[in-house]
Parts: C-alpha cells; sequence; structure tokens
C-alpha cells in the first residue's frame, strides 16, 4: 500500500504536484517488523503493545516509538517555533 502512495505521489498527475507543492511529506517506515515477523501487528518482541506507548514512551523499552515522537516533535518545533503551545509539548519528553 505504502509503494502505491509513495509511486502517486512521485507521479506527474495534476493533483500529486499540487501536493508536492503544498506539503512537506514524511514517509515512515514500518516501526515494528520485528514483531510482524512472528505475527504480533501490535507488540514487539519486547512485547510492549506498541499502540498504546505513544503517549509517554520509554527509550528503554520501547526505542522506535521514542524515536520517531522526538523526530516528529522537533519537527512540529522547528515548523512553529513561535507557538507557545508547541513548546509545551516537547517538554512532555
Amino acid at each position: 500500500m505504502i509503494d502505491g502512495i509513495i509511486q502517486y505521489l512521485l507521479s506527474e498527475a495534476t493533483e500529486a504536484c499540487k501536493l508536492r507543492n503544498s506539503f512537506v511529506f514524511k514517509i515512515v517506515p514500518m516501526l515494528n517488523p520485528d514483531g510482524v515477523i512472528i505475527g504480533n501487528y501490535r507488540c514487539s518482541l519486547a512485547p510492549y503493545d506498541l499502540n498504546r506507548q505513544w503517549i509517554n514512551p520509554k527509550k528503554s523499552t520501547c526505542p522506535e516509538i521514542f524515536a520517531i515522537k522526538n523526530v516528529c516533535l522537533k519537527e512540529i518545533m522547528i515548523d512553529n517555533k513561535e507557538d507557545s503551545r508547541y513548546k509545551e509539548s516537547i517538554n512532555v519528553l
């Protein structure tokens, strides 16, 4: 499915060009390949339900969620550095 989205976004379709000109797309790879390989679609090998870790991820137990959340929050901070609401959200980490 993600391959189709990427192919579309890179195409010369008018709508795809408008999207590329209007937005920055950050595509994140599968965060749970170790769990999926053994049939766990939500749990890592740790075993933690990664969907339940987003509020307060710990680097030691869910490094993949911890890392992607930090990347997302840093991007928000860069884009909204003058907005105090976003400065407060980064302090959650």
